[in-house]
């Protein structure tokens, strides 16, 4: 029987000392933006990433293409991912028809009909904690050339986060702990938009649970969120 979730990480967490600096900040990143969008106009597909795999959620550190929801959410339960295979094996990872692939979770699939994904590890800290991918709405086999492309993007997306990994990046407690808050109140803004769709169905669940949770791994002395209820 298909899942809809496959943890395929378990409790590995020691990559998450490896999100320093600016690289959990909630906004856009004007490079990484270029770079996605490049990745889905070369390899002509839909939508493109990068995305993080933290300790229970995906997150989308830049984004292009994606609905409307998950475009807002910045990210979802990482068990519902196709790019917690990339961080287990380290090596690029391939779906040519999610719908008939065991390998890989059926979330994605039923609710926004994924069916095709190529994925390529990226590294911050010499630390393999997330991908580049595209993704496409049909069954597809990616090229050689395809392929070639991505990774070539992926070493351009290396470099911009080992710039981001070192900005602003501070000894003491309070500092870091200031930007947390901040990271935390831009987020907070980015999901006024889908709250009145709270109760339209699991999508919106997985949008408010991925916030949660990326406000959960920023640390525990953060301002109380201000979400209103509908």
């Amino acid at each position: 029987m298909d899942s809809e979730e496959i943890n395929a990480l378990g409790k590995q967490d020691s990559r998450l000392s490896a999100f320093s600096g600016d690289l959990l900040k909630e906004d856009e990143d004007q490079v990484l933006q270029q770079i996605v969008r490049e990745a889905a106009e070369d390899i002509a597909v839909p939508m493109a990433l990068v995305n993080f795999v933290l300790g229970r959620i995906q997150f989308f550190k830049a984004h292009h293409g994606l609905p409307e929801d998950l475009a807002y959410a910045r990210g979802t339960d990482r068990n519902v991912s196709f790019c917690q295979f990339v961080v287990r094996d380290g090596v690029p990872f391939e779906v040519e028809d999610a719908e008939i692939d065991p390998r890989v979770p059926k979330h994605l699939v039923k609710n926004y009909s994924i069916r095709s994904y190529l994925g390529v590890p990226i590294k911050a800290n010499d630390t393999i904690i997330g991908s580049l991918c595209v993704i496409d709405t049909k069954p597809r086999k990616f090229s050689p050339e395809e392929k070639d492309k991505l990774d070539k993007l992926a070493k351009s997306v290396n470099k911009r986060l080992a710039i981001l990994s070192e900005h602003r990046r501070k000894p003491d407690m309070t500092r870091s702990q200031q930007n947390r808050s901040n990271a935390v109140d831009e987020l907070e803004r980015s999901l006024y938009p889908i709250e009145e769709d709270i109760l339209v169905g699991r999508s919106s669940h997985t949008a408010i649970s991925a916030f949660l949770r990326l406000v959960e791994y920023n640390g525990s002395s953060l301002p109380p969120l201000k979400l209103t209820t509908v």
